[in-house]
């Protein structure tokens, strides 16, 4: 099974969550590859070891993502904060160039790979171009990113309708399972939403169980798919 990872988080700076995870994610012929943003080309790092697709979000230089661009790449950059939080803060054109550019890499990622399903570690923007690229989708719910979508228009409908069409949802706790449930997505009986912790600093789960829960939800969105 080979899994591409979309995660939201800046992969050419230190990524706690991930770093520990990934070899714990390679085990018995399973691997792994990632698609995250870049600020800059990167080098060295999470992407270059995993056979990594970045998202450069340095290109969007080129389309002039006008004044906000600094205050887009900072929010990036601090504690907590993800794609999905700071694309929420962009206009409706600019949300638009971000996607295109997002839906490039995520595209290149899977054309250029032999990927069986796609694990989108935090279920925000990055949910609706996992979708578009056809491989079954598992995706993980963080309630900082739904919080921040919930007021953001044409953007959460998007994501939210991205949601519905994943083979396995898993949210970080009960409440964001709920508010998934509720305000999202249509509950369904025959894939009810998952609840386990992802990031590796909230110290529970141990980090061997986080990629085994991350296995067995691609397996299950393999086996959602194609009914085995």
């Amino acid at each position: 099974m080979h899994i591409l990872l979309l995660d939201e988080r800046l992969a050419d700076r230190p990524c706690p969550d991930l770093e520990p995870l990934l070899p714990l994610l390679a085990v018995d012929g399973v691997r792994v590859s990632l698609c995250s943003p870049a600020a800059a080309p990167p080098a060295t790092g999470l992407l270059s070891q995993n056979h990594g697709w970045p998202i450069r979000l340095d290109q969007l230089h080129t389309h002039s993502l006008v004044s906000s661009w600094s205050d887009f790449m900072s929010s990036l950059t601090n504690e907590g904060s993800s794609l999905t939080t700071a694309a929420a803060r962009l206009t409706e054109m600019q949300q638009g160039l971000l996607r295109e550019l997002i839906r490039r890499a995520v595209t290149t990622a899977v054309d250029e790979t032999d990927v069986d399903v796609i694990f989108v570690c935090q279920a925000g923007i990055l949910v609706e171009f996992a979708i578009e690229t056809g491989p079954p989708v598992a995706a993980h719910a963080d309630e900082v990113d739904l919080a921040t979508l919930a007021t953001a228009g044409r953007l959460k409908e998007i994501v939210a309708a991205s949601l519905s069409s994943c083979e396995l949802l898993a949210a970080d706790t009960h409440a964001t399972a709920l508010a998934l449930s509720t305000a999202w997505i249509e509950p369904d009986s025959e894939r009810p939403i998952e609840t386990w912790g992802f990031k590796a600093g909230l110290a529970t789960p141990p980090l061997e169980s986080i990629a085994a829960r991350i296995r067995d939800a691609c397996q299950t969105a393999l086996s959602r798919r194609f009914a085995t």
